[in-house]
Order: C-alpha cells, then structure tokens, then sequence
C-alpha cells in the first residue's frame, strides 16, 4: 500500500514535496547543508539526506521522493510493532502494527514527499528504546534512548510536541518502583536519557533559533 504507483498516486506534485526534492539536489552538489533549512518556511534536513541518499541509485522524481517517505513509514510501522512489543507482548504489538497499517492518515503521509511521516517514525523509535531502556535500567541502554529521541528534531518541525509522551513510561516506571533502589534506578535513568536528548537536538535547536525560523513561521 506504500510502495504502490507512488508516481501517480496522489496525482501532482505539492510545493512542499518539491522544496524536499530540491534541497535533496542541494545536497548532491553541495554537500552538507546543515541540520535546518529556510525552504517551506524553515523544516529540519534528516529526511532530505535519505531523499539524496536515494537519488545517488534512483532518477531525481516524485517516485523517489515519495519512495523516501514510504521507507520511513514501513519503519515506523516496525518500530510501533517492537514498541508494543516490550510492554504487552508480541499479539498485542501485532494488533498496534495492524492498525497502524490501516489508518488512512499513516498512510497517506507515507506516500507524499513531505517529511511529517518521519515524526512518527522517530518518536516510536524512540519509544521503543525507551521501552528496552526502562527494562534492562542498564546506563547504556538510557543513553541509547535518549540519543534517539534527542535526534528526532531533525526529523519534522512538530516532533517538539510530541517529546513530553516520553515522560509517561518514565512515570509509570516510577509509580511501580518499590524501594529507593528502584526509585533511584529511574530517576539515574531519566537523568541519562535528558542528557543525551539534549544534546543530540542542540545542534539543530541552536542552529534553528538563531537562524529566525521560528519567528519566520510565526510570522
């Protein structure tokens, strides 16, 4: 259902699904062109690397940008799946794949050129090593996390928004501790997994706000 006819299906080519391709073109002349850009009011670049990325194989087309997109929605399918997973077992996780598969507004942001599919992509990424994470309470396996989760802001404008649903695990985990030890291990946890959140997104949150773009979109 991602990968089918992703030329034709939607019919044209929308403005923003254009600036993804154009920026992609950018970064086969040019090289790096950093963590954010101005085009479609100001968006972060994660998603235009794997566009270019294709484009070194694949002609230069709307197919290939959608096929970007597509990528990142069969992953976030398998990320809900591993995510659920963790929590309540692999029916229920499948149940969460399922669905996700089905929903139409999944599905339809996995087959456009717009990088908003990648949000989802990395939060549940996220989620599912925050899960491991919360399991195994090893330092490592924090730090993993919170590097995943801090490296979503370069997915998609809005993944901001969606960084408070990583307190809820941590919350729960903290509700069902018995002890000072336990209590201890989660708060250690969440200490490790801000920090190398926080210093994955800086770059990119430096680089946008001191560029105006926030204020730009405002506008």
């Amino acid at each position: 259902m991602r990968f089918w006819n992703l030329g034709r299906i939607p019919a044209g080519l929308h403005g923003d699904e254009a600036w993804t391709g154009l920026d992609a073109r950018r970064v086969l002349s040019q090289g790096w062109i950093g963590p954010y850009v101005g085009s479609a009011l100001g968006q972060p670049t994660g998603p235009v690397y794997a566009v270019a990325g294709l484009f070194l194989f694949l002609p230069d087309e709307v197919a290939t940008i959608r096929l970007a997109m597509a990528i990142f929605g069969v992953l976030g399918i398998a990320f809900t799946y591993l995510a659920i997973r963790e929590y309540e077992g692999p029916v229920a996780a499948g149940f969460a794949a399922l669905l996700l598969t089905g929903s139409v507004w999944h599905l339809h942001a996995s087959r456009i050129g717009m990088m908003f599919v990648s949000c989802s992509t990395a939060l549940m990424a996220g989620v599912w090593l925050q899960a491991v994470a919360i399991l195994r309470g090893t330092v490592a396996s924090f730090a993993l996390a919170g590097l995943v989760a801090g490296l979503g802001v370069y997915s998609y404008n809005a993944y901001p928004a969606a960084i408070p649903l990583y307190a809820v695990p941590f919350a729960y985990a903290w509700a069902r501790s018995r002890g000072s030890a336990e209590r201890g291990g989660v708060l250690r946890g969440v200490g490790v997994f801000a920090v190398a959140a926080l210093a994955a997104a800086a770059w990119c949150s430096r680089f946008a706000t001191a560029a105006g773009y926030p204020s730009r979109v405002a506008a």
